[in-house]
Order: C-alpha cells, then structure tokens, then sequence
C-alpha cells in the first residue's frame, strides 16, 4: 500500500524553554512545522518538511530531522541568523510576560520564509503559523489542487477578523479558541465558532484541556482530553494539527481523526521541548 504523503510548511527555530516543569533554561529545536512533522512522522505518513534552516541552526538537529525520516530536499539554507524565542510558563501552563516575540524575531519571520510544496506530489499541505500574506499566496497557489490545512497563532491572529481572508479557499482551518475569538471579533465560544463553520468547509477548534471541537457545516463533534500533567506545554497546538492532518488522509471516521490529534497534544506535553515526539 502506498504511504500517504504530507507537506508542511513553516518556520524552525532555537527556543529556550523555562517553566514549572523544567530544571532552567533548557535549549530545544523548535517552530510550529517542526513540532507538526514530528508528530506527523511518527503515526506512518511521509512528511516533507519546507522551512528555511538559519545560518546559525545546529547541523546536528537537520541530521537528526533526517534521520526520523523527515525529507528535507525542499529545505532551504538562509545566510540569516535562525529564529529565536524565549518561551516562559506559570504553573498554569500560561505563557508569561515577556516571553513575547522580539524585533529579531519578526526580522527572522521575515528572512527565513519558507519554500512553497508542489501540490501534485503530496495528499495534504499543512500550513503552519506563518504571515499572513504567505498563507494568502500558499492558498491561491494550492488550492483545489490537494487538501490544505491551516493552523495560525495569536501573533498572526491578532490582525483580527481582516485575517480571516488570507484563510479563504483551505480546507481544514485548525486555530486554537484564543485565535478564533480574535480572528472574529467574538468573546463567547459558540459565536466565534459559528462565524467560523460559515467561512470554511472544516474547522478544528484547540481548546485546550478541553480538546479539541469539529465543526463541519452545522454539525459538531467534540473530543475531550484526559488530563495529564504537563511537563512542558510548548508545541502542543503544533503537534496536535500535525497528527490531525495525517489523520485526515489516513482515517476516514472523524472522531479516530480528533482521538488520533487528542493523544498527539497529550503526548507532546509530556516532555521536554519536542522530546516525546521522537526527538
């Protein structure tokens, strides 16, 4: 049987991770295409990582993307210093003051944007956080030519609900609660989400500890998760959309698709940086 093949496009980065969990500072790789390949790779699809590598990425981490399987022919090598971020957590799991990302890392976002997939070779493209006019570009570009899913982060969604046209035409649109309340301009779960499930044929709502919620049309399918105490929370959104892509062609029933994306989010919190990812 042929294996299933998924692009995914995005940013890697050097972050250093502090919290409740931790013993310091730890250094990890990370970046939202790097948490959604990894946890992609492990439930059996090929995945083909596009992101643009920093003059200053360790070379012992690609070799280590590679050597998990990853293919990294798309890659690009950028004489520009890798993004870097600070990531700091409170006991409740909520990113601390500070660890906000800086001018050198908006300058990064901006050097190291990563190379577009060709649509023909994959079933799936998952577009990772990313500008929102690369979204824009990487839609137009892909559309009705395979399945696009698209995740975002608070950064990007804090443009508003002017946001939400970089999105039209994906397939799947996987943004967490917070995202959505700012991408719609609407404080209550349930308005956020309807403005939503009229704007895109599918959404995966992030909630957190309260999983994940399908919205398809104005038909809904919520999948609670069974808590777990986390150890470093960084990524998890990120593995969570990587694992529900490749569900996405790889299960054809839609609540093994937020089980298989549940147990991905539950897992990735469970270590260090990207550690129970298979790192």
């Amino acid at each position: 049987m042929t294996r299933r093949r998924l692009a995914v496009v995005g940013y890697a980065s050097i972050d250093e991770i502090s919290g409740p969990g931790s013993t310091g500072l730890v250094e990890a790789i990370g970046g939202g295409a790097i948490y959604a390949a990894l946890s992609a790779a492990r439930l059996g699809v090929d995945v083909a990582l596009h992101v643009s590598f920093g003059a200053d990425f360790p070379a012992a981490w690609i070799e280590r993307l590679a050597a998990r399987g990853i293919d990294l022919s798309a890659t690009r090598h950028v004489d520009n210093l890798t993004r870097r971020a600070r990531l700091s957590y409170d006991s409740d799991e909520e990113r601390q003051a500070g660890a906000d990302r800086d001018a050198a890392w908006r300058r990064a976002t901006e050097s190291l944007r990563p190379p577009l997939p060709d649509a023909a070779e994959h079933d799936a493209v998952l577009l990772c956080p990313m500008p929102l006019d690369l979204v824009a570009q990487a839609v137009t570009f892909l559309r009705g030519r395979t399945c696009i899913v698209a995740d975002t982060s608070e950064i990007f969604a804090a443009a508003g609900p002017a946001a939400l046209a970089a999105f039209d035409g994906v397939d799947v649109f996987a943004p967490s609660l917070e995202e959505a309340h700012r991408l719609t301009g609407e404080a209550e779960e349930e308005r956020a989400a309807a403005v939503l499930a009229a704007r895109f044929p599918l959404v995966v709502l992030k909630r957190g500890r309260r999983g994940l919620l399908r919205l398809e049309g104005s038909a809904k399918l919520a999948r609670p998760v069974d808590i777990v105490a986390a150890i470093d929370p960084t990524g998890a959104g990120d593995a969570t959309v990587g694992a529900l892509a490749t569900a996405l062609i790889t299960e054809s029933d839609p609540l093994r698709q937020l089980e298989v994306a549940v147990e991905a989010g539950r897992l990735a919190v469970s270590a260090q940086g990207p550690a129970a990812l298979g790192w």
